[in-house]
């Protein structure tokens, strides 16, 4: 009769393939770092591409999916490519409201925005000046009610063209670091993803410039120009407690 230690060895091989499946489901169930993956388009009123947007001249703050899949690239953002600025010495972008519903998020997770990464086209005249920019992220239930449950913001103020620098025309990319809004003292999260709720939030952009003289007698309007303003999310999982 064979001995009874290759029959526990061959029992305890048996479970390998149920192990492996459980980890590969636990894998499966690790949420993307990107939540924009996750976006409803329809839901959230989104285009699926930036050409799509475009063509939809009359709503200044159409946003579109942007994916970057390039090495090094970022990913998915949300783009706004009607909202722009030409040729303007003082005005600015305002984008608010734009809804973002989530699907597919793993249940038991959510997630808090902690950086913000603004990109575009921009060009300033020795003068002009980018004043501010500023990201709004608001943090809504996902119930009938759509209660507000914090708005953090991330702002960076005169990052382009102080001091006559200017900007010469191309590309922009600067971060900046989510604080907690509304005189709260944490950052704010999600609600957590289950199978009947998912999260949803809210995104406000605002973008403005204005001008400054360079000069002791200069009182010339200086222009600038902004186009293409894309906004991306850096974001921290983590589980909800059961």
């Amino acid at each position: 009769m064979a001995p009874a230690a290759p029959l526990f060895r061959l029992a305890a091989f048996a479970t390998i393939p149920s192990l492996l499946l459980t980890a590969a489901s636990r894998l499966a169930s690790t949420p993307n770092s990107n939540p924009l993956t996750y976006l409803n388009l329809p839901a959230s009123g989104i285009f699926p591409t930036r050409s799509a947007a475009s063509s939809s001249s009359s709503d200044r703050c159409a946003a579109a999916l942007l994916s970057d899949t390039t090495a090094g690239g970022e990913g998915e953002s949300l783009i706004f490519p009607n909202a722009r600025l030409v040729n303007s010495s003082a005005g600015f972008i305002e984008c608010t409201g734009q809804w973002l519903v989530f699907e597919g998020v793993p249940e038991g997770w959510r997630f808090g925005v902690r950086g913000v990464k603004v990109g575009g086209s921009l060009g300033l005249e020795k003068g002009a000046v980018v004043e501010k920019v500023e990201v709004g992220i608001g943090y809504i239930l996902p119930d009938s009610t759509f209660t507000a449950i914090q708005t953090d913001t991330a702002t960076v103020s005169h990052p382009y063209g102080s001091f006559g620098a200017g900007y010469a025309a191309g590309p922009f990319n600067l971060t900046a670091e989510v604080v907690p809004g509304e005189s709260r003292s944490a950052l704010a999260t999600t609600s957590c993803a289950t199978v009947a709720e998912q999260p949803q939030m809210v995104i406000d952009l605002w973008v403005s410039l204005s001008h400054e003289q360079i000069e002791f007698d200069d009182m010339q309007p200086h222009a600038g120009s902004v186009s293409d303003v894309s906004v991306g999310l850096d974001v921290t999982w983590e589980r909800c407690e059961s």
